[in-house]
């Protein structure tokens, strides 16, 4: 067995591992990523690039029904579901180029095609390797629920790791889950010609503001996909034509619903077996991983990031656990994971974006704020394109200091990146309203709800707290 002695061992080569990696490498340190299956992870094969891909050509058909109101004739789409995924196909390897075990070797990594196992506090064995390396972090992602449904374990069905091998479109697909891989392959399926159900054990979105959510259900359904909240299967078995006899209960009755396709959406949890955690004198809680605010566990040498650790399906939250944990382990600087500053989306159309506090969390906290609230449709662009659903949401401290923002509408991701700097920098809304933004453009709500808030909130004084400076007379 060979020995290896870097500075970084990483295990798990989904976007967090491959981020601390190359992170990593850039700064100088030897690091050995240790992966079992494929690099890029599940977000890569399975994840956010092929569901983006789908949402994308989804997107592309919904717009051939929606022409009407711009004087183009509405038509139903022809779907050529092998287009479909040679497109999504096409996407996957095109990503896949930046995180192939080619590059990374390149870049200085030695990766390892192995199963990782600690074997004590300061090694892991993979493969034929022994590797005794200065530090760890450990990024092994996570994996589907399986909900207890009755009848589930006696049919076939689709996961977000296998439904992009679907050589056929659903002609009825029920989602099991209404969290966010649901809700986007719900609306991807159904534009793409497929009946979409999706069957949710609660509130549909649960991760997201309420009346955010609202907005983008209120999408779904009107594009026709079923969401049936607070409801409970009751049984499921095979029919006599392959297809999966579905039985629900809900507030209003109990139906039944003859799926082709059943996809399991009801969440993610930690990938942590056979990693020798107790060996390494690590300890998992309810979560997985626990770790401290510098993502630290209980052995000094162990980081562990990402879905490994309870964070499940945020990337840009992933990587920035990869920066906080690599910071430490090569640049020797303290540091503190800040993930509420970290942005996160929902890919759907319209989106959903959100970065801080949510209402519901300054509540908790007992945090005393303001919200402003600014329609997407009071923006000159949203009411040229006929896109006005949705609005900004921002929670302000008594100082009109920004505490969240949440957005529901076109864009919306893009849109986050200027109130997630905002919060990282420290911005004021004064440097927020003061700055030229682009006209017309989908970017100009975020000038414009900051000049409306200062200007009724600043005592009759809107030039000092627009411009924090007094006119001379």
């Amino acid at each position: 067995m060979g020995r290896l002695v870097p500075d970084l061992c990483v295990i798990g080569g989904g976007p967090a591992g491959i981020h601390a990696a190359t992170t990593a490498a850039a700064l100088g340190a030897r690091v050995v990523l240790v992966e079992r299956a494929r690099t890029g992870g599940l977000s890569l094969h399975g994840g956010s690039v092929s569901m983006r891909a789908l949402a994308a050509a989804a997107a592309k058909a919904q717009a051939m029904r929606d022409g009407a109101p711009f004087g183009v004739a509405a038509r139903e789409p022809e779907i050529d579901f092998a287009a479909v995924r040679r497109h999504v196909a096409a996407a996957v390897a095109a990503a896949s180029a930046s995180c192939s075990p080619e590059r990374l070797r390149a870049l200085g990594i030695q990766v390892l095609p192995a199963e990782a196992r600690f074997s004590d506090t300061g090694t892991v064995i993979a493969g034929d390797s022994e590797i005794a390396a200065r530090g760890f972090i450990i990024a092994t992602g996570s994996r589907p629920v399986v909900p207890a449904a009755p009848g589930l374990d006696g049919v076939d069905y689709l996961t977000p790791e296998t439904v992009f091998a679907l050589e056929r479109r659903p002609r009825h697909l029920v989602i099991l889950g209404g969290g966010d891989s649901g809700i986007e392959a719900a609306q991807a399926f159904r534009r793409l010609g497929s009946n979409v159900t999706v069957v949710e054990f609660g509130a549909a979105l649960p991760r997201w503001d309420p009346e955010l959510a609202a907005v983008v259900l209120r999408r779904l359904r009107r594009e026709g996909v079923v969401v049936r909240e607070n409801a409970k299967v009751m049984g499921m078995d095979r029919t006599g034509r392959g297809h999966v006899r579905v039985q629900i209960k809900w507030p209003a009755g109990v139906e039944t619903y003859d799926a082709s396709h059943v996809l399991l959406a009801a969440g993610r949890r930690p990938e942590l077996a056979g990693l020798g955690l107790a060996e390494a004198g690590i300890v998992e809680d309810d979560n997985g991983i626990s770790v401290d605010d510098r993502l630290v566990t209980a052995n000094p040498r162990v980081f562990a990031i990402g879905d490994c650790i309870g964070e499940c399906g945020n990337v840009a939250l992933a990587r920035h656990h990869a920066e906080v944990a690599v910071s430490q382990l090569v640049e020797r600087k303290r540091a503190s994971e800040q993930g509420w500053k970290v942005p996160r989306s929902l890919g759907t159309d319209p989106g959903i974006a959100e970065v801080g506090l949510t209402e519901a969390e300054a509540r908790r906290r007992s945090i005393a704020f303001r919200i402003l609230r600014a329609p997407f449709a009071d923006g000159e662009r949203a009411l040229a394109e006929r896109c006005g659903e949705g609005h900004l949401k921002l929670l302000l401290d008594d100082s009109h200091r920004l505490l969240g923002a949440g957005l529901a509408g076109t864009g919306a991701a893009e849109l986050m990146d200027t109130w997630a700097l905002a919060l990282s920098a420290g911005l004021s809304l004064q440097q927020i309203a003061a700055h030229a933004s682009v006209f017309p453009s989908f970017g100009g709500i975020c000038k414009n709800a900051a000049m409306a808030y200062l200007l009724a909130n600043g005592d009759g004084k809107a030039g000092p707290i627009l411009f924090g400076r007094r006119l001379r007379r």
